[in-house]
């Protein structure tokens, strides 16, 4: 068993994010097959929970695990146990179902409200709605957030991108390539006034990814939100594990984005921002790539805005060594990944 506190998790490592995962999704399950047993699920679902065939089938169905896990929660606390027994069922259901993909290591990549059955997509749309609605008011510049359904063009274009981000940086990073389609099963291509792309805490494994606009936008972009969210992923996963800071009280000043926060999200800015330089500085230092400086404009916190990516990861060094929330796993954490941007001698 890996010991989380004692691994730089800055550097990217499919067997790190392996174990790591691997241990989160054995507590899950077993926390749902709790939560089953406490509502008196049907015994031959239960046993289909608990044998080693299904469990191996969790990881590639990873966000179905975590999204129903929340909703049977949220449902049992609610007092709602047929709607639980429901969501249970429905994931069984949904694992169990023959799948034409028998690839080991790719994630799918999914039109939004597809690959889900009607009852677990409901759980989806309410958990993520809810999330959202806790943590940015369900706005974005004054406006109701809204999520929909992108066009059936707008999905085929955002796949064929995705698919060729994957197969550059498969080329040019391996380990990260690797490492990436451990942690994200899904990516969920969605159209949105104010979303460009998004990870929810309930719903690991998922990255959701605004449709690519063909004519004005750079595969940068997607560049940017592959790793960015694949980060999110990875670090809610330690944060699982190991207290990485003392307390999440009180708000914190970032001048990028001028708006105050709480100090664990500071932490995640600060966490994406490293592994986004690091991806960057790799391919503009590789040909194969194509890739310029000119190509790359940060969507960071939703908004195209001209600082520089180390310049914003710097702030987030300082409001987090400032702020004395830290723990010493979380201070490893700064240092590592100090380390590892300061490796990258692109000027991004």
């Amino acid at each position: 068993m890996i010991n989380v506190a004692e691994i730089n998790w800055a550097k990217p490592s499919n067997y790190n994010a392996s174990q790591l995962i691997h241990l989160n999704n054995q507590e899950a399950i077993e926390s749902l097959i709790y939560l089953s047993e406490f509502i008196e699920v049907d015994v031959k679902l239960l046993n289909t929970l608990s044998i080693d065939r299904f469990k191996n089938k969790l990881y590639k169905h990873m966000p179905q695990l975590y999204i129903t896990h929340e909703a049977v929660k949220t449902a049992v606390e609610d007092g709602e146990l047929n709607l639980a027994k429901n969501y249970i069922t429905s994931f069984i259901n949904l694992i169990n179902k023959p799948t034409k993909d028998k690839s080991q290591s790719s994630c799918r990549i999914l039109r939004y409200s597809s690959g889900y059955n009607k009852v677990l997509m409901g759980a989806v749309i309410n958990i993520t709605g809810r999330d959202r609605k806790t943590t940015y008011k369900n706005n974005y510049r004054g406006e109701q957030t809204v999520i929909n359904v992108p066009t059936e063009s707008q999905f085929i274009v955002t796949s064929n991108i995705v698919k060729q981000v994957f197969s550059i940086l498969e080329r040019i990073e391996p380990i990260h390539y690797d490492e990436i389609n451990t942690v994200v099963n899904e990516i969920i291509v969605i159209e949105s006034n104010g979303i460009n792309a998004a990870t929810y805490l309930n719903h690991l494994g998922a990255i959701y990814i605004r449709a690519y606009k063909e004519k004005t936008e750079h595969w940068s972009r997607i560049v940017e939100h592959i790793t960015h969210e694949a980060a999110h992923n990875l670090l809610y996963h330690i944060w699982f594990r190991e207290r990485i800071l003392i307390d999440d009280n009180g708000l914190f000043y970032t001048p990028f984005r001028l708006d105050y926060r709480p100090i664990s999200g500071v932490f995640h800015a600060m966490f994406v921002l490293a592994r986004t330089i690091y991806t960057f500085n790799y391919l503009l230092q590789a040909e194969i790539s194509n890739l310029s400086y000119e190509d790359i404009s940060s969507h960071y916190n939703e908004a195209n805005n001209t600082l520089k990516f180390k310049e914003k990861f710097r702030q987030t060094v300082n409001v987090l060594n400032s702020s004395k929330k830290l723990t010493v796993f979380g201070e490893k954490i700064i240092n590592d990944c100090i380390e590892l941007v300061h490796k990258c001698h692109i000027g991004i």
